[in-house]
């Protein structure tokens, strides 16, 4: 007889405004997140390994480090390849060698040649971002659920290109960067692309419960990234004048990398917002978008109990980055900078045989340590070329760490970045511009750079040592840029 497994379903939210949250306001409020955290352990200093889509997403397949799966950037970009090194194993090649059926709905962004089914999972993706609104899979959805083809009152663009007023979605929303939007959509709710992934995937759930094997299924909604475009339903239900400031909307960024203020200078140049007034009502809608998301996954784990599987079934949440919306000097998206609001992220597990329901874990952890969480779930071997380290063990102790480091190679231009977190100290150091440390103990919103503070030189001299520790660890030796670091930072 075989022994009993549970099923996994493993839900990952893209791009999730967090910030706010970090340090207790109420917005935006997630629910279906503090309802897990309840039920499950929560890590309170969960951290994105790579700060944008591809890295992050591809270390969340493989439980590697970006600088060991290729995927340095997102699909396209200037360095690093376009598709997996053809040496690094997928999550689901070890979970089905143990009897698992594996599947995976919603958005891939792991490269623009091969998808989720080329390596084996059941389900539907799309290559590079795959924008779902263009997919046949959409669009036989709504056939089947006789729903109109979605439109949206657009509000605001980045672009002058994309011009307010009513759009369609499909094929798809185009323009300079054509994410950087917001508006309301006016079609019926269930043609938001988060309820569509949603669907797809309870369909799949429940076509599989009753099967002989466990599955594991990725659930990967495109929300809430930007464009922040929300059902009617959830329009207007956060008022923009209840937001206070965020307290480092007017930095100056004076004391940080040249890169920080380039990038602000870039976004302030395009962005017709000034004042936080003005700012606050797109904001109010990027919440609005995150608070949907979070009850539509809701749907995914209520499913769970209608067909009487959640005692059987793990549930994880979790996202690939945060958003730096009206942070850090007033931004939008993320770009290449590893600050705690791009670095955080949501990450519970309600596992109701390997975890204590209401445990809380302060311990500093990323998403890349979800792959050997799931081989110890699974009751499969942890591959012996894993980076990350099993969850439940460092909740329970069982597995020890004081530090982590996450890495960043750039977005829109090539920022080289290794980032160590020690408890509440962090440090990032950068090639060709200034570095960044932070005690966010007392500086919870990253105001002061202490890089050049005498008073904390011999905890920047510990922090480099942690960090070219790593990077020796994880072999993170080879390219010229970590060379370059390893010289400067005296760690050869």
């Amino acid at each position: 007889m075989k022994p009993v497994r549970p099923n996994i379903v493993w839900i990952v939210l893209d791009h999730l405004i967090l910030h706010s949250r970090i340090h207790g306001s109420a917005y935006p409020r997630l629910s279906t997140i503090d309802r897990l955290a309840t039920e499950g352990v929560e890590f309170t200093r969960a951290l994105s390994v790579c700060p944008i889509c591809t890295p992050a997403r591809a270390s969340m397949l493989s439980g590697v480090y970006p600088h060991r799966h290729g995927l340095l950037q997102n699909t396209g970009a200037a360095i690093g390849r376009s598709d997996f090194l053809p040496s690094t194993p997928l999550y689901n090649t070890r979970l089905a060698d143990v009897g698992y059926r594996c599947a995976y709905f919603g958005k891939w962004h792991c490269g623009d040649r091969l998808v989720a089914a080329d390596y084996g999972f059941d389900g539907w993706s799309d290559r590079d971002y795959g924008y779902p609104y263009a997919l046949r899979e959409y669009a036989e959805y709504l056939n089947r659920n006789q729903l109109p083809d979605p439109e949206v009152d657009l509000e605001w663009h980045y672009s002058a290109a994309n011009p307010v007023g009513r759009v369609p979605l499909r094929p798809g929303f185009k323009g300079p960067r054509a994410h950087m939007a917001a508006g309301v959509l006016v079609s019926p709710e269930r043609t938001h692309e988060t309820r569509f992934v949603v669907e797809s995937a309870c369909d799949w759930i429940h076509e599989h419960a009753a099967g002989e094997d466990p599955f594991c299924i990725r659930v990967d909604p495109w929300g809430p990234h930007h464009p922040y475009f929300v059902p009617e339903e959830r329009a207007g239900t956060i008022d923009p004048a209840t937001l206070d400031p965020y307290p480092s909307f007017g930095h100056s960024l004076a004391d940080r990398p040249r890169h920080h203020r380039e990038y602000r200078d870039e976004i302030h140049g395009s962005v017709p917002f000034r004042g936080w007034n003005e700012w606050a009502w797109l904001v109010a809608r990027a919440y609005e978008h995150a608070e949907y998301a979070d009850a539509t996954i809701g749907w995914v784990i209520d499913s769970l109990d209608a067909i009487g599987i959640a005692d059987q079934t793990v549930v994880i949440v979790t996202a690939d980055h945060g958003d730096a919306l009206a942070s850090n000097g007033g931004l939008i998206d993320k770009d290449s900078m590893m600050v705690e609001e791009t670095m955080r992220i949501p990450l519970v597990i309600r596992a109701p045989d390997f975890a204590e329901p209401g445990s809380v874990c302060a311990v500093p952890v990323t998403n890349m340590d979800i792959v050997p969480t799931l081989y110890r779930i699974a009751g499969a071997d942890v591959d012996d070329r894993c980076d990350g380290t099993d969850l439940l063990a460092i909740a329970s102790g069982a597995a020890h760490r004081d530090h982590v480091m996450c890495e960043h190679h750039g977005h829109t231009i090539d920022a080289y970045q290794r980032y160590i977190r020690a408890g509440d100290l962090v440090y990032v150091a950068h090639n060709g511009d200034s570095d960044e440390l932070y005690d966010l103990a007392s500086d919870p919103y990253q105001l002061a750079n202490r890089i050049d503070d005498a008073a904390m030189s011999s905890t920047l001299v510990e922090m480099q040592r942690r960090l070219a520790s790593e990077m020796h660890q994880f072999g993170d030796t080879q390219s010229p840029y970590a060379t370059a670091l390893l010289n400067r930072l005296g760690h050869r």
